[in-house]
């Protein structure tokens, strides 16, 4: 049964020493690289319309104008892709009173594909808010969604704020496939983008040696359900923690490539590429001392 560690030493290790760990595609210095920011236009820009129609074929209507508050038009006019990504909504009460809801989007490989992907390939646009994320492809490809996915939001999306809030929006950062980053990172996006990435690679190489070693399937299924269950343990919000809660996530999408006529055949082959074609091929990453099979997690734990 694998348990998992929030290690205060690796924890302090990540501090002091980010700079030198090595992490999804070279060091975190590498990563912090500046980077230039997504094309943002919010409604209250006089522009907003003209541009959202500019990558959403026919998006008007009533619906349209009841959400319309809560929408953020991201561009992604850089060379390389977003993979990572927050966005931040503040909602202004009429007795002055704030509050703030963020949204974090964050693509790995194993949801780089359509109906999971929330990232912004050179080029791409999309349309977001509180509740939902939607690709200009989606939009544009499929006459169904055009006809149903607007009204199903309209009230849902009305109440949120509250009668009479104010709504603003801005992107608090961005994490690039080429390693660079871009924002204030307020919400640490860039910590959780890293642990999103390092967690998806350490999961797979962990299934990777085990099969290696001659597990069976069922050991295997058995392990990820334990993986999986892990990251409910793990609720608070230091670095170790969202590690965890990476692993589980990433146990739970291996889960989903074990079928009844294929077996585990795709799950071998998807771990198999993310232990040696990410980096660090064939290796651990440095957050992997958060996660141990031989701790189980205590409360009062980073």
């Amino acid at each position: 049964m694998r348990k998992h560690i929030f290690s205060a030493t690796a924890f302090l290790l990540f501090l002091a020493l980010g700079p030198r760990c090595q992490a999804q595609g070279g060091s975190i210095a590498q990563f912090i690289r500046p980077a230039q920011p997504l094309t943002v236009v919010t409604p209250s820009d006089p522009r907003f319309d003209e541009e959202v129609a500019v990558y959403f074929n026919g998006i008007e209507g009533a619906e349209y104008a009841a959400i319309r508050p809560y929408l953020v038009l991201l561009v992604n006019d850089n060379p390389v892709g977003a993979r990572g990504y927050a966005v931040t909504w503040r909602f202004t009460h009429p007795d002055g009173s704030t509050a703030d809801h963020t949204e974090f989007y964050i693509t790995t490989r194993l949801n780089f594909r359509p109906g999971f992907s929330r990232a912004l390939p050179p080029g791409a646009a999309r349309l977001v808010s509180p509740f939902f994320n939607l690709s200009a492809k989606q939009w544009n490809v499929n006459a169904n969604l055009r006809a149903t996915f607007l009204p199903g939001y309209v009230k849902r999306l009305e109440g949120y704020g509250g009668r009479g809030s104010t709504v603003s929006a801005h992107v608090d950062g961005v994490a690039y496939v080429d390693d660079t980053f871009n924002g204030k990172n307020r919400t640490m996006i860039l910590q959780r983008y890293l642990c999103a990435v390092n967690a998806e690679h350490d999961e797979a190489l962990l299934v990777y040696d085990d099969l290696k070693a001659g597990k069976n399937g069922g050991q295997i299924l058995a392990e990820l359900k334990q993986a999986e269950r892990n990251g409910h343990d793990a609720r608070r919000k230091y670095l170790p923690a969202i590690y965890v809660r990476a692993r589980a996530d990433t146990a739970r999408q291996l889960l989903g490539y074990v079928g009844p006529k294929k077996g585990i055949s795709r799950l071998i082959k998807a771990v198999t590429f993310l232990a040696n074609k990410t980096p660090p091929a064939g290796r651990m990453t440095f957050m992997a001392p958060w996660y141990s099979p031989d701790y189980t997690y205590q409360p009062n734990h980073p």
